[in-house]
This record gives structure tokens, sequence and C-alpha cells, in this order.
């Protein structure tokens, strides 16, 4: 399991699921939201700490460009997911009522995301390079990229 999903879990709470039902639907699956959505995920830090302690303290943003086509009840949706206190954490069953999910012909966007779609292939390869051996980085990148 990488850094990231192993600080998702351990800073949001997914490992104590008998206190609480909403651990499902929190960090994991708003952060797939987001990635989804624009390419990238809310959380990213080189530094394990500093990744760590914006998880922790659930600080994420919805930068410009890639956001500013994303419907206001995406974003709704995506904090409810987000919140770091599980027992104010939208559960599921709440999630599949929210209006982005079931009135989606009349609140979400019907745009193209190509941009996002060239976001996720950037954030793969990226994600790829960081797991390979630096002696062989000259001859990965070219099948990286494709």
């Amino acid at each position: 399991m990488s850094p990231f999903c192993v600080a998702l879990h351990l800073c949001l709470g997914f490992w104590d699921m008998q206190k609480t039902k909403n651990f499902d639907v929190g960090g994991v699956k708003g952060v797939i939201l987001y990635i989804l959505l624009v390419g990238y995920p809310p959380f990213w830090d080189e530094d394990q700490h500093r990744l760590y302690s914006q998880i922790k303290a659930g600080a994420y943003d919805y930068p410009s460009p890639e956001w500013d086509t994303v419907t206001p009840d995406a974003k709704n949706l995506i904090n409810q997911m987000l919140t770091v206190n599980p027992h104010k954490r939208i559960t599921a069953s709440e999630a599949l009522k929210h209006p982005w999910i079931c009135q989606r012909e009349r609140v979400a966007s019907v745009v193209h995301r190509q941009e996002t779609v060239d976001c996720l292939k950037k954030f793969n390869a990226r994600r790829k390079l960081k797991s390979l051996n630096p002696e062989t980085i000259p001859i990965a990148i070219p099948l990286l990229i494709r």
C-alpha cells in the first residue's frame, strides 16, 4: 500500500471501523472522486510528513483552471466526503441521496473533461516514475509518456 493510501486510512480514522459507519465513504472515496474529476489527488507532497499533515488537517483546495468547470454540487459532495471528523462525514446512503448523484441531469456538468484525462495520464506517469530504479529512468521515460 502506498504512503498516500496509508496516510488516508490512518489520518482519517479508518482503522476504527467499530465506532463509525462513515469510514467507508470518507477519505478514500472522496479522494477517488476528486481524482476522477480533475486527474490528480487533493493531497500531495513529496515529503511524507507534510503529506500526513495535509491529510490530518483536511487541507485541500479547488485550484484553477481545473476546478473552474466543476459544479458547486460536486465540490459540496467532495467536502462532505473529505470531512476529517468521521462522525460528521457523509454516510454511503446520504452520499447516494446527494443532488450531484441523484439529480445528475440537473446539477452535473456535461463538459467533456479532456483536461482531466490528460492530468490522469501525467499523474499515473509520475507515480510509475517514482517506483522505478533511478538507473532505469532514462530508458523508461518514453514508455511512460504513451
